[in-house]
């Protein structure tokens, strides 16, 4: 358990699952995790109690933008990032199968560790059976 000095303890305000929890404590010093500048409320709430570097990624219509994501990997040594390729969350952005091709290619050039939240996926109609764990990434955690 991470101790939080001089805060609150509203820890029990926010549910994560079991999965994402130990997704985003393992090694929260080292990693940090690069995520979407518009994302899941939740997530950010649970990272920050848990004392983990967020840095945001640059969005457009298409979600995520494979060129800031690039020059992020480039400026920082952040390993991790997570991502809602279907119906993201609080957008409803879906991302098109070639900007998942281009961020899969970053992922795996730079060995990022993916995490992949999938639980709106039922919502969207645009590309129902294109998660990014079909592209056969090595460092991915699908949910």
């Amino acid at each position: 358990m991470i101790k939080m000095q001089n805060r609150p303890d509203h820890r029990s305000n926010v549910f994560i699952s079991k999965k994402m929890s130990y997704c985003l404590r393992h090694n929260p010093d080292k990693y940090g995790l690069k995520l979407d500048e518009f994302t899941y409320g939740n997530l950010i709430t649970t990272a920050q109690l848990c004392g983990i570097h967020l840095v945001a990624v640059k969005s457009d219509k298409e979600g995520m933008q494979a060129e800031d994501l690039l020059h992020v990997c480039q400026v920082n040594v952040i390993k991790r990032i997570y991502l809602m390729p279907e119906y993201s969350n609080p957008t409803g952005k879906v991302i098109s199968p070639t900007r998942r091709k281009q961020l899969a290619d970053i992922i795996e050039k730079q060995s990022l560790i993916a995490i992949e939240d999938d639980y709106l996926s039922f919502l969207s109609r645009k590309n129902p059976a294109h998660p990014l764990k079909m592209m056969q990434l090595v460092l991915l955690l699908y949910l």
